[in-house]
């Protein structure tokens, strides 16, 4: 059987050939997804326990979820920074993908900091 390590490494490296060279041609999705992928593959293998199965409907998920919402982001940080949008769908899909299932924390930090702001008053001085 092959190592995998080094079978890895050369897929990965002849993938990002293949993808600087079409990328152009192909379209930003085309961008979006090999990034996400890429960042997919950290949370991947990160998790423990997962069938293969469980773990292609993982990577899946978080593809999409990079998918749908590098463009926003990108043109989100474009805006803020002056930044080119094209230019950021790369760094922002792999962010995405590779934050893995850690929104669901980050979403209610979120959602708390935003009440707080709103009532004016922390979770620490409620009565």
């Amino acid at each position: 059987m092959a190592d995998p390590a080094t079978t890895t490494v050369g897929s990965t490296g002849m993938t990002a050939a293949v993808i600087a060279l079409i990328g152009a041609s192909a379209g930003e999705y085309a961008t979006i997804v090999f990034w996400a992928l890429c960042g997919s593959l950290l949370p991947l293998a990160s998790a423990e326990g997962l069938t293969r199965l469980q773990g292609a409907m993982m990577v899946l998920r978080l593809v999409l979820t990079a998918a749908a919402f590098t463009g926003l982001a990108a043109w989100w940080v474009g805006q803020r920074w002056g930044l080119p949008a094209t230019t950021l769908l790369a760094p922002i899909a792999f962010a995405i993908a590779a934050f893995g299932d850690n929104w669901r924390p980050l979403i209610a930090a979120a959602a708390t900091r935003l009440r707080s702001l709103i009532t004016g008053r922390t979770e620490e001085t409620k009565p």
